[in-house]
């Protein structure tokens, strides 16, 4: 019978992690050389290729119900239905979280994603759909 491994093992600071203030975490792996935050980008790489391939609303659904929980879903759509109001302009936040049901922490952080933050994802996004 084999001796169970450990999950993972904290190795010494790289220069980043220092610089980030976490510790690096090493995941085995055969070669020893798969950090974890080098396993989360290969995931989100991988989920950011899968949502590219979706080509129908419906599509998008079933993969959604599938992926996250229906509370998960709710918090997307209604961060999305934030972004939307935001850009439309004829709303203050409090109108918007009592239209939504979102607090007005969650309306200003969605603000600030789409006005300030580099990301441009939710710009990208309505504009593209010309929403």
């Amino acid at each position: 019978m084999s001796k169970l491994q450990p999950a993972a093992t904290i190795e010494p600071m790289s220069d980043e992690a220092a610089a980030s203030g976490e510790p690096e975490v090493l995941c085995p792996a055969e070669n020893g050389s798969h950090t974890e935050k080098g396993r989360q980008a290969e995931n989100v790489d991988a989920l950011c290729g899968a949502l590219i391939a979706l080509n129908t609303n419906e599509e998008a659904l079933n993969f959604l119900r599938d992926i996250a929980t229906p509370a998960e879903i709710k918090a997307l759509a209604e961060r999305w239905r934030i972004a939307l109001l935001l850009d439309a302009g004829q709303f203050s936040y409090r109108e918007i979280a009592a239209e939504t049901g979102a607090s007005t922490t969650t309306v200003g952080r969605v603000a600030r994603f789409l006005k300030e933050e580099p990301h441009r994802g939710y710009r990208t996004i309505i504009d593209r759909l010309g929403a």
